[in-house]
């Protein structure tokens, strides 16, 4: 998934948070999407290698789409 993301020109992202019990919540799903493939990403399962992402997201060649509702 990273590498496809990395070739990518834009990409969507969605973010689901839990906050029962919780003021400020945590995120445990992310999906993210390219023009050819969708994934969902458990946060809470990979919580220590997330920060991968990190090569994508900060690079500003790459258009990023978030969606709120």
């Amino acid at each position: 998934m990273l590498t496809k993301l990395k070739n990518a020109s834009e990409i969507a992202v969605d973010l689901e948070h839990h906050s029962y019990r919780s003021y400020a919540g945590f995120l445990c799903l992310m999906q993210i999407s390219d023009k050819d493939q969708d994934w969902v990403i458990d946060l809470l399962a990979v919580r220590d290698d997330v920060e991968t992402l990190n090569e994508v997201f900060t690079d500003p060649a790459v258009v990023k789409v978030c969606l709120f509702t």
